[in-house]
């Protein structure tokens, strides 16, 4: 049985609705505040994708600095 990889999608209107991420995300397995952590370009930190990490489990938690 294969397992079903995930996909989200958000148009550019529909993520400028989004509330700027601060340094916390709220986890949608436990919904406690989790902190943020964001990817690395080039050595800098990027706000491109977000993720808040539960047990040993990762959740996209932004996208472009805005929370999902």
């Amino acid at each position: 049985m294969k397992k079903e990889i995930p996909f989200v999608t958000y148009g550019n209107a529909e993520l400028a609705l989004k509330e700027d991420a601060g340094d916390f995300a709220k986890c949608p397995n436990c919904k406690k505040q989790h902190r943020i952590k964001f990817g690395t370009v080039d050595g800098k930190e990027s706000k491109s994708l977000g993720f808040i990490s539960c047990g040993k489990i990762d959740y996209l938690a932004t996208l472009n600095g805005k929370l999902l």
